[in-house]
């Protein structure tokens, strides 16, 4: 796989930011390119590498704000090897050229198999995957159709599935509705909206969309196929809910219950004021980043009673 350095910098928080391209060419666009951004301490030592990956409308900065504050740093400084890819067309992650047909089969069958296999190369040990909304279910989705091998993961968090919407409901969902921008073939984000970027109507449109109000057979046989591959895995999950579970075929607790592996945990955070906020936000910070250290350092192969709780 070809792969570029985009850039190298030392942060003023003292952290090493690096930013590769890589270029999968495992689809029928050629074009595709995807950022992978690593950060590290300056004396290089490794930690348990953590994969962290992006919600919708948006790109790193859901992990890593301009500031260089954010989960991704918090995990840094406690000793992991953070690494950030960024789906196709979103941050550093440049438009490809059937951008408008962008959807989440691309990122279930050629972009997270793509990443694994570059990470690989890089990485001696299996990675933590850490997934925040519509992503989190293109995860879990890719992990039950066995694109992203459960082999080569130690773990997975997932943040934020139950209402992955909650983020642009406010305007875009609206506006989502409207022919234009089905015509145009993307939902146009808006800092009104809490979107940081555009997305492609059919991430958030399209049929591969577990979350979205499935009544037809053909819904219900693929939601069938999902859980009934959930059922297969033997990675720990830690799931962390929001404070409201929504009217949905899948949700957060649904999932967690079909994972097959017996190392789960779920923890609904019902005191948190919606789903962002238990990302980049003083509760986040407080409790939700705690519970995620606590998790990821506690002895392998042991569920947590005290996370079936809520926070």
């Amino acid at each position: 796989m070809k792969e570029q350095l985009v850039s190298a910098d030392l942060l003023q928080n003292g952290l090493v930011e690096d930013v590769y391209l890589i270029y999968p060419n495992n689809s029928d666009d050629s074009s595709v390119a995807l950022a992978v951004t690593h950060l590290s301490r300056p004396e290089d030592v490794s930690g348990v590498p953590v994969v962290l990956i992006h919600g919708q409308f948006s790109n790193r900065s859901t992990w890593f704000d301009l500031g260089g504050d954010g989960l991704a740093s918090h995990l840094v400084h406690q000793g992991y090897d953070v690494w950030m890819p960024e789906m196709r067309g979103h941050g550093f992650s440049p438009v490809n050229q059937r951008y408008r047909n962008n959807s989440l089969v691309d990122y279930v069958d050629f972009d997270f198999p793509a990443i694994q296999s570059y990470l690989s190369t890089r990485i001696d040990s299996p990675c933590i995957w850490v997934a925040y909304g519509l992503s989190g279910v293109a995860l879990t989705l890719a992990l039950a159709k066995g694109t992203l091998s459960q082999n080569m993961l130690d773990g997975v968090v997932l943040l934020g599935l139950d209402d992955p919407r909650g983020a642009w409901r406010k305007g875009a969902l609206i506006r989502a509705l409207q022919w234009r921008d089905r015509k145009r073939g993307f939902i146009q984000g808006g800092k009104d909206d809490g979107a940081t970027e555009s997305e492609p109507y059919g991430v958030i449109h399209g049929q591969a969309n577990p979350l979205k109000p499935l009544s037809l057979f053909t819904g219900r046989k693929q939601i069938r196929e999902f859980t009934g591959g959930l059922a297969q895995l033997q990675v720990p999950l830690l799931m962390c809910s929001g404070p409201e579970e929504q009217p949905n075929m899948v949700t957060s607790h649904k999932i967690y219950q079909h994972w097959g592996c017996s190392d789960k945990s779920f923890l609904r955070y019902s005191n948190a004021i919606d789903e962002p906020s238990m990302v980049k936000s003083h509760h986040a910070r407080n409790h939700v980043w705690k519970d995620i250290d606590k998790w990821l350092s506690r002895e392998p192969g042991k569920s947590e009673d005290d996370f079936e709780q809520s926070a």
